[in-house]
């Protein structure tokens, strides 16, 4: 192969453990490359967006990989033996390399393949001409399927025929859509789009984590509303997961996350109810993507709370709902209700925005107060081990939060006392 273009070399490129990766698996003397980073770190790097995963592919089957590895003294551990993938640990990073291969078998969601030696092979078989593209240690960057012109173009764009590709793993169809969110792309490559919309109800034989992981990717994206009204209005989003609907509502919160820090470890959830209008959608979507309990019980809890969080709460009323519910929660729930404001036509002025905006940033004037009892109080009194000793707790906290958190822990107790001997 001959290379196209050279990059600056890249901080991820020269970093030490990338280096002895590479090297240990890289042979100086060979009439090709024998191993090239692949995907998206070149494709990111080309865009000057932050690299973050680095996959390397290799002519290198992977029981010579491994020999390498050992042989540079560097750890690994094999992801799928018949995929031919080696994860490669250095300096508590880990590197995926990837034997060069041909699909031999494919059925909608996982391939059957053979190893090769051929990098226009291995570049056929991959989804989207971006990540078909390859680069050496020294920021060569070679590309066999013209990956570059559609990079430029800022162009997702399936390699071959969009149709086979989707077939081979219909993954690809929200991957499409994810990608044009990740990289703000918003003209959509017609027939891949038309394609997308052909197989759509193959969406269904994926199975839930996979699913999860793209929507996942798609949702925390910068803006991913684009990308889901096309979903939506070419009628994918309908067959393949039908509970999301409210786009409006996702754009609502989309803009609101803009305007403040947003935290990652909600986002997802969040977004997520959004699109949601019932609690039947919310346990549907929860199992269709297989969320973990944690996450399942937030997305309902979240969508059938009462909408009674805004700029309306007395003080009183603000500590005792961000008492009850923590501050992730009421974060979120200040966020939702806020997006549903919005989308219902509601005025927002200025005032109204910056009364909102106090809402959401209660938490910060009102620190969290807490309650000063234990079990160990109630059983100190001589109330036996039991449902009892919750009971009491949560009748004396019930009543320290009436009193809006005024009472200490003496008061608290003589009223415990007061409940016992009653």
């Amino acid at each position: 192969m001959t290379p196209v273009e050279t990059i600056p070399i890249q901080p991820w490129m020269s970093d030490p453990a990338t280096r002895s990766v590479m090297a240990a698996i890289s042979i100086a003397d060979s009439d090709g490359p024998t191993a090239l980073f692949v995907g998206g770190c070149v494709r990111d790097a080309l865009l000057g967006r932050e690299v973050g995963d680095v996959d390397i592919a290799t002519v290198h089957a992977p029981d010579a990989v491994m020999g390498l590895l050992d042989a540079a003294g560097i750890g690994y551990h094999t992801i799928g033996a018949d995929h031919g993938t080696v994860a490669a640990h250095a300096d508590s990073r880990v590197f995926e390399i990837t034997t060069l291969r041909v699909d031999v078998e494919t059925d909608g969601r996982r391939a059957k393949v053979a190893f090769t030696d051929d990098w226009n092979l291995d570049a056929s078989r991959r989804d989207f001409t971006m990540n078909a593209l390859y680069a050496n240690a020294e920021g060569h960057v070679f590309d066999p399927l013209g990956g570059m012109g559609d990079l430029k173009a800022r162009r997702v764009r399936f390699i071959g025929d969009p149709n086979e590709r989707i077939q081979e793993d219909a993954l690809r169809i929200l991957r499409f859509f994810r990608f044009h969110a990740q990289l703000d792309i918003g003209v959509f490559d017609r027939d891949g789009l038309t394609a997308c919309m052909n197989h759509a109800g193959m969406v269904n034989d994926l199975s839930g984590e996979r699913v999860c992981a793209e929507i996942q990717k798609l949702l925390t994206s910068g803006d991913p509303v684009a990308s889901l009204r096309a979903m939506f209005e070419a009628k994918i989003l309908s067959v393949a997961l039908p509970q999301l609907q409210n786009i409006d509502g996702l754009a609502a919160l989309v803009r609101l996350d803009d305007r403040d820090d947003r935290d990652d470890s909600s986002v997802f959830v969040r977004r997520l109810v959004s699109m949601i209008l019932n609690e039947t959608a919310a346990r549907e979507i929860a199992g269709r993507l297989r969320l973990s309990r944690a996450e399942a019980g937030r997305l309902v809890s979240l969508l059938v709370r009462a909408t009674e969080i805004g700029p309306e709460l007395t003080i009183v009323e603000c500590r005792t709902y961000l008492y009850r519910v923590g501050e992730l929660s009421w974060r979120d729930s200040v966020l939702l209700n806020w997006a549903m404001e919005i989308t219902t036509g509601l005025a927002l002025d200025d005032d109204r925005m910056t009364a909102w905006r106090e809402v959401l940033h209660a938490p910060e004037s009102y620190p969290m107060p807490e309650f000063s009892l234990r079990g160990a109080d109630v059983l100190d009194l001589g109330v036996p081990q039991g449902p009892e000793v919750s009971r009491l707790l949560d009748a004396v906290e019930a009543w320290w939060i009436d009193g809006g958190f005024d009472a200490d822990r003496a008061a608290c107790l003589n009223e415990l006392r007061r409940r016992i001997d009653s």
